[in-house]
């Protein structure tokens, strides 16, 4: 055990809990497997109450060094969160632009279709 697990003993298994499941949330982001994302994400407010109540119990009887080294383990699991939860909002975007241009382009098909539709009609009553 390191210094960081003696002092946090119980926020530091939440603490790899967490850094777990951000970790597979990163790689089923990656590969764009959906329901492996959902899940990674739906186990990370959970393992979050978890931690936070543990270093409540914990943080009073600690160094400020060793507070400050927790610190830093969170601080780089919420910039990893930070970057996917852009990540996903960017890749929203995208998909939504590219749906929006394909209704555009039906949209357009059946204006075109109904107007080559009329102008057979009107041309057979000549």
């Amino acid at each position: 055990m390191d210094a960081l697990e003696d002092a946090f003993p119980q926020a530091t298994v939440w603490l790899d809990d967490l850094e777990e499941a951000v970790a597979d949330a990163e790689r089923a982001l990656r590969a764009r497997d959906w329901a492996l994302l959902d899940e990674a994400n739906q186990r990370q407010p959970r393992l979050i109450h978890g931690l936070r109540n543990s270093l409540e119990a914990e943080r009073p009887g600690c160094s400020v060094a060793l507070q400050r080294a927790m610190d830093q383990r969170i601080d780089q699991i919420v910039a990893v969160r930070a970057s996917q939860i852009e990540r996903l909002t960017v890749f929203r975007e995208e998909v939504k632009e590219r749906l929006l241009m394909l209704d555009r382009f039906r949209k357009a098909a059946r204006s075109s279709a109904a107007k080559c539709q009329q102008a057979s009609t009107f041309a057979i009553m000549r």
